[in-house]
């Protein structure tokens, strides 16, 4: 399956809706309608591009934007590309009415779950790295607060202040140690849940890409 991908990188669409100039002059409307629907782009944006033109004095082929638009579409609400865009965390816009919507959203369900565990294997994981990081970096601060401890050149107030950070430390040390039990059965838990979903996709013959979350 072909899945057209708009060149600009919209932060909204009426980002990628906006045209210059040369642009609105030379458009192919069929072409624009095309990359719309194949991207699942709601009608509404031509209301942007309408807008951008009519500073250029030029109106948009409707005829041919809407049939470049409907054949887009045919491309984007397949029941592959529900599952594909639901997998890369897309959301659907509602655009598959007159097409086979309801395979599409069965499909983009599957695809948004599976988006959704490897994310959450994936914060598990990263929520486990940090607080070992942390561990570390507390561990070694606790070595060099406790060699400046007994630093002959302290004065009183300043061995004060490092006995109290060494307490703060070793205290900081043990709360980050208590939760790292938690924080690994939380990758075991949602890895667990990622696997045999995907080896339930994997007996339904859909195309899981296998990642695996790093610990």
């Amino acid at each position: 399956m072909r899945f057209v991908l708009l060149a600009c990188s919209c932060l909204s669409l009426a980002g990628c809706a906006s045209m210059s100039k040369s642009e609105c002059v030379y458009a192919d409307w069929r072409a624009i309608g095309y990359e719309d629907g194949a991207n699942g782009h709601t009608a509404s944006v031509i209301s942007s591009r309408r807008q951008a033109c009519a500073k250029a004095g030029v109106t948009p082929d409707m005829d041919a934007y809407l049939a470049g638009r409907d054949a887009g579409l045919a491309e984007y609400c397949t029941p592959a590309n529900g599952f594909s865009t639901g997998e890369s965390g897309y959301s659907y816009n509602g655009v598959c009415g007159r097409h086979d919507e309801a395979s599409f959203l069965e499909q983009h369900r599957l695809g948004a779950r599976l988006y959704m565990l490897r994310e959450r294997a994936s914060s598990a994981s990263y929520a486990l790295r940090q607080a070992n990081d942390d561990l570390g970096a507390t561990r070694y601060a606790i070595t060099q607060t406790a060699t400046a401890i007994i630093r002959p050149d302290l004065t009183v107030a300043e061995r004060a202040a490092q006995v109290v950070e060494l307490t703060r430390l070793t205290e900081e040390g043990e709360r980050i140690e208590r939760s790292i039990p938690a924080l690994r059965t939380n990758v075991d838990i949602a890895e667990a849940e990622l696997h045999d979903y995907e080896t339930h996709l994997a007996s339904r013959a859909l195309p899981v890409r296998s990642q695996v979350a790093v610990r």
